[in-house]
């Protein structure tokens, strides 16, 4: 006789011993028995497992039964496994994948209503005996809640309450963590005993691995920050169990406990003069989009006002009740203000100007800061003349002398080229350097100074602590990220080593909160409040003595309102730098005063060159500045690069003044600049002032050119160089001088227009190109060739004599060519086809346009006959708009009211009067026309008119075929 098998719960007393003989015994147990007696055994069978506490064996046994039933669909029965569920889910003995089957089942088989609420009844069941029954819990409730109408935020937010509400939280899943923390914040937000709650929920550490443990951690602490909790926790809980905390999240909180956490103690530190509390030079370093960084610099985007929308009144009434940081903000907007005022913008500019002065007390303002920008032109200092310029030729333009008619008294401008002699010899920034481990990674860096330590921060998190006798090993781990959206929204902060402890700063509401940064390793930096730390804050002077390598004396280097100043020792200020601690990696990594006695010589050699810089040396750098950086880094080949660069900035900057020391000049009637190099001398009956720029280009690319066609010729043309900066738009209004000619004729075209024709006639009759000789001409190139095209702005030499090459375009280029004898031949420049027709040289000379000068000064403006065009549009069979067009301008450029009634009547269409027809030809062609009928002799065109005959004979030769050459 068989000996009887045993019964499942004799099986399961023995399952802790040994497991899998009872999973053994269970399966030949339920062997014979048929299909519909097995998920009602394998159930039993659970309910044993679970009553002895073989969990594993429990799930494994429900699992079967539900086997069963999915191989026979006949014996599923909805309602017997909702009764199954609510049983075997509160014993935490149903396995992920059952109930999750059991979802689909029910979505399936039951009313969308019902499935849902049958659902939580499940969840609600096993929540009240403490348990969660698997990690999806979420996803499948808002499945089951939307098929139900139930949106979406309340179906999460019910879920989170019944979570918290049964106390099952603490030992959840990382995956249930994350469904509910954000309903957890919502719920909780405005209820103090669901905070109450959210709070002592804190998530039980022994119940997950290490990593997912430090990681719901911070959910909790996540939910907490939604909840606003930092409002309503005591002090005590940030310094215990609030420690440790991602810094997003700790931000959050500590902003929420304001000065409860820990008062801010004496006075705030929003003052911007230095010394604060502790003498930190951080205490107002504004964040690198604020708008002190407009000092000091001329690329600062102009102001935003706008004169019809803004109410200067309103501006005025609140600048007396204004504290003095935003004072000084509006003081630096009316600098912005007058910075982006344009010359040309005669009637937006000057309105705004006339709007802002109408009032008392911005006039006063104005006032005030232009006393300060006369005193800074007149210093001798290079970066003070840079910004005073930058100031005042726009104000003057703009007509301010008009409205304070004392404007040019008192005003001394400074020499540029001997304040930028000054600089160089008084010591310049780039001389000195940091002495830190070079990274090749790119992005900002944070750099902080605490006493004699000073702490570079990298975007990937690691940073390097920097003493003053050497370089410490660096930290092994991250310390923050420094580019990170969480800590970049912080502004003034900043990561920095302060002895035996590393710690972040920010500065909030006028006070320093710091932050002990510590390792997780499996969240990577995290921060905590610490009251012995909160208050702390870098310490390091504003100020500070540093020789430069061969110096006389020590210079001073200070720091105010987002700038650092560099003074030379004999009271020479020779650089403002904008200061922040944020700064770009691939820039000179600039120190903040207190550490600039421990910066190391970068270039010992070069520093003996500047030290030893005399006048001669000046001008020669400035002169090759003008033709643009490269040149000018060819005038101090003896410099090492970064040193170079920062004297060939310097250089650019010297022509730029220069430039505008002119123009002020010009404006406010002051005796003409001293010592302007040659390049930037005129005739005195040629007067050039804002397109001084134009002359300097068009004389040194002329030379070049020139110089070039004097070359021996290979066998072919070959390259010789690249002419750099000098060589941008050199195709630009080529031949067009006898156009512009006429334009700055005619009766109708404003006063404020025709002097910027003129000046523009005036500057280019004293170049090369605008001489009307004959020499030179533009091109358009078409490309045949398959290999490498030359480089842009190259210069060649080609047979008939120089060559340079503008723009590059998919298969054109525009060039400038230039003949010494005026006779131009097969182009000779390999892979290189003229396309259409050359634009010649044309009308030009300095002695055509001083004449054309001092006729329209003496004449007044050319009357114009309607004939003309009638009579150019018979001599070449075009339309009489568009010859119209050609003699007159386009007529949607006129001023209606001051065109005579005969000229209009060109332009309109007879048979609907008041109707002006559009033109036809194309521009190329109409201003090819146009510049020829301009006379050789000026006189000629008040006396005799426009030359017909030559502009009909251009038009001939345009409409004939050209053959490339």
């Amino acid at each position: 006789m068989p000996t009887p098998l045993p019964s499942p719960a004799a099986l399961a007393a023995t399952a802790q011993s040994d497991p899998r003989a009872a999973k053994s015994g269970v399966t030949r147990l339920a062997r014979p028995l048929p299909a519909a007696d097995l998920p009602l055994f394998f159930e039993e069978a659970c309910r044993e497992f679970a009553a002895a506490g073989v969990r594993e064996l429990a799930e494994w046994a429900f699992g079967e039964a539900r086997k069963v039933e999915k191989k026979h669909p006949g014996l599923r029965d909805l309602d017997r496994l909702h009764a199954v569920f609510l049983e075997f889910a509160p014993l935490d003995a149903v396995p992920p994948g059952a109930l999750r089957d059991h979802v689909k089942l029910m979505a399936e088989g039951l009313a969308a209503d019902e499935a849902h609420a049958r659902f939580l009844e499940i969840l609600e069941t096993a929540f009240a005996a403490g348990v969660v029954p698997y990690a999806r819990i979420f996803p499948d409730l808002l499945t089951l809640a939307k098929a139900a109408g139930v949106k979406k935020r309340d179906a999460e937010d019910g879920l989170a309450a019944r979570l918290l509400h049964t106390g099952v939280l603490p030992g959840a899943s990382h995956a249930v963590w994350r469904g509910a923390r954000r309903p957890l914040g919502r719920i909780a937000a405005g209820d103090p005993g669901v905070l109450d709650l959210l709070l002592r929920a804190e998530p039980d550490e022994r119940a997950q691995d290490a990593d997912l443990a430090a990681e719901i951690r911070q959910m909790w602490l996540e939910a907490l920050a939604e909840a606003d909790a930092g409002a309503h926790v005591p002090p005590e809980w940030f310094f215990t169990t609030g420690r440790r905390c991602e810094p997003e999240v700790l931000f959050r909180l500590v902003d929420q406990a304001g000065e409860r956490l820990v008062p801010a103690t004496g006075a705030a530190v929003d003052d911007p003069a230095l010394p604060y509390p502790g003498g930190s030079v951080y205490d107002a370093l504004p964040g690198p989009g604020s708008s002190m960084f407009t000092r000091y610099r001329r690329d600062v985007e102009p102001c935003s006002w706008k004169p019809e929308k803004t109410d200067f009144g309103a501006l005025a009434a609140r600048l007396p009740e204004e504290r003095p940081e935003a004072r000084h903000a509006l003081t630096v907007q009316v600098d912005a203000f007058v910075h982006g005022l344009s010359s040309r913008a005669h009637t937006g500019g000057r309105a705004a100007l006339r709007a802002l002065w109408a009032e008392p007390a911005l006039r006063e303002l104005l006032r005030e800061l232009v006393r300060g920008w006369k005193a800074q032109a007149g210093s001798g200092s290079l970066p003070e003349l840079d910004h005073a310029l930058g100031r005042l030729v726009p104000l003057a333009e703009a007509g301010y002398g008009d409205l304070d008619p004392g404007f040019a008294a008192g005003l001394d401008l400074a020499d540029p080229v001997t304040a930028l002699l000054g600089a160089l010899r008084g010591g310049i920034p780039s001389e000195l350097v940091v002495p830190y481990r070079s990274r090749h990674d790119s992005g900002d860096v944070r750099i902080l100074q605490h006493l004699d330590l000073l702490t570079i921060t990298w975007r990937n998190g690691s940073f390097q602590v920097i003493g003053p006798h050497g370089r410490p090993d660096p930290s092994k781990g991250p310390l923050l990220q420094p580019q990170d959206h969480t800590l970049s929204a912080q502004g003034r902060a900043g990561a920095w080593h302060a002895g035996g402890a590393d710690l972040f700063s920010r500065h909030r509401d006028g006070a320093w909160q710091t932050f002990l940064v510590e390792q997780d390793p499996f969240v990577g930096p995290v921060l905590s409040v610490d009251p012995d730390t909160f208050r702390r804050h870098p310490e390091a002077p504003s100020s500070a003595e540093v020789t430069f390598p061969g110096a006389a004396g020590p210079a001073r280097v200070a720091y105010e309102r987002g700038a650092i100043t560099v003074t030379a020792h004999d009271g020479t200020v020779t650089a403002v730098l904008p200061y922040s601690p944020t700064q770009k990696q691939d820039r000179l990594l600039l120190a903040p005063p207190g550490w600039w006695p421990h910066l190391v010589p970068a270039d010992p050699e070069g520093s003996a060159v500047l030290r030893a810089f005399d006048r001669r040396q000046a001008e020669r750098l400035v002169d090759a500045a003008i033709s643009g950086p490269l040149e000018a880094a060819e005038a101090v080949p003896e410099l090492e690069v970064p040193l170079r660069n920062e004297v060939v900035s310097m250089a650019v900057t010297t022509v730029e003044c220069l430039y505008r020391s002119v123009r002020l000049r010009d404006v406010l009637g002051m005796p003409p600049q001293p010592s302007l190099p040659p390049a930037l001398r005129t005739r005195p009956d040629l007067p050039v002032t804002k397109s001084l720029r134009t002359v300097a280009y068009g004389r040194r690319l002329g030379g070049l050119m020139a110089a070039a066609a004097r070359r021996p010729l290979k066998e072919s043309a070959h390259p010789i160089g690249v002419v750099g900066d000098i060589g941008k738009g050199t195709h630009h209004d080529f031949g067009k001088m006898g156009a512009h000619a006429l334009t700055a004729t005619r009766p109708w075209t404003e006063e404020h227009n025709r002097e910027a024709w003129l000046e523009s006639l005036r500057a280019r009759a004293q170049t090369p190109t605008g001489d009307g000789s004959g020499r030179w001409r533009a091109l358009t190139l078409t490309w045949t060739g398959d290999g490498l095209r030359p480089r842009e702005l190259e210069l060649w030499r080609t047979p008939n004599g120089s060559l340079v090459f503008g723009h590059h375009y998919e298969d054109r280029s525009e060039a400038l060519e230039h003949a010494p004898e005026g006779t131009f031949g097969p182009l000779g420049v390999p892979d290189w086809e003229i396309k259409g027709h050359p634009v010649p040289q044309g009308w030009g000379g300095a002695d055509r346009v001083a004449a054309l000068c001092r006729l329209l000064a003496e004449r007044g403006p050319v009357p114009q006959d309607p004939a003309w065009a009638r009579e150019l549009a018979e001599r070449t069979g075009i339309s009489l708009i568009d010859a119209a067009t050609i003699c007159f301008g386009e007529w949607s450029r006129q001023p209606p009211e001051k065109i005579p009634d005969e000229i209009r009547t060109l332009f309109t269409d007879p048979g609907a009067p008041g109707r002006c027809l559009p033109w036809t030809l194309s521009y190329p062609m109409m201003d090819a026309v146009r510049a020829p009928l301009m006379p050789d002799d000026p006189a000629d065109l008040w006396e005799r008119g426009l030359d017909i005959a030559r502009a009909a004979a251009r038009h001939a030769e345009l409409t004939t075929e050209h053959t490339p050459s």
